[in-house]
C-alpha cells in the first residue's frame, strides 16, 4: 500500500498490482496445435495480463499446470493486444497455459501488471 502514496488519488485508483509496476516477460514460444502446452507461472502480484500472440493462440488460467482443451479454452487472435484480469480467486499460484490454435508455431509477448 505504501507505494500508492506516491500517486495522486486518480493514479492510485487506476494502478494495479504493486503500485502499477509491470514486468515484461521474455517472449514465450507457442507450440503448434497438438503439441505441448506452454506453462508460464505468473508473479504473485500480477492482476492484469497484456498478451500479444503472433499466431492465434488458445489460453487458460489455472492454479496448476494444465493442458489446453481445444473445446473449452479461449482463443486470442494473432497480432492483437489483449488485456485481461487475472482471477486471483484461483489461489496464490496462477499459471498461464498457451498453445497455438493452428498448425503454426509462434510467440506470445506477455506483460504482467
Amino acid at each position: 500500500m505504501a507505494k500508492l502514496h506516491q500517486f495522486s488519488v486518480q493514479e492510485a485508483m487506476n494502478a494495479a498490482g504493486s503500485g502499477g509496476v509491470w514486468t515484461v516477460d521474455s517472449a514465450q514460444t507457442i507450440n503448434a496445435s497438438g503439441g505441448t502446452t506452454i506453462h508460464l507461472a505468473l508473479n504473485s502480484s500480477t492482476h492484469i495480463l497484456l498478451l500479444q500472440p503472433t499466431v492465434e493462440t488458445q489460453i487458460s488460467l489455472t492454479a496448476a499446470e494444465a493442458d489446453i482443451s481445444t473445446a473449452n479454452d479461449i482463443s486470442i487472435p494473432a497480432g492483437t493486444l489483449t488485456s485481461m484480469q487475472v482471477p486471483r480467486g484461483l489461489g496464490s499460484t496462477i499459471i498461464l497455459n498457451m498453445l497455438s490454435d493452428s498448425a503454426s508455431t509462434g510467440t506470445m509477448r506477455v506483460v504482467e501488471v
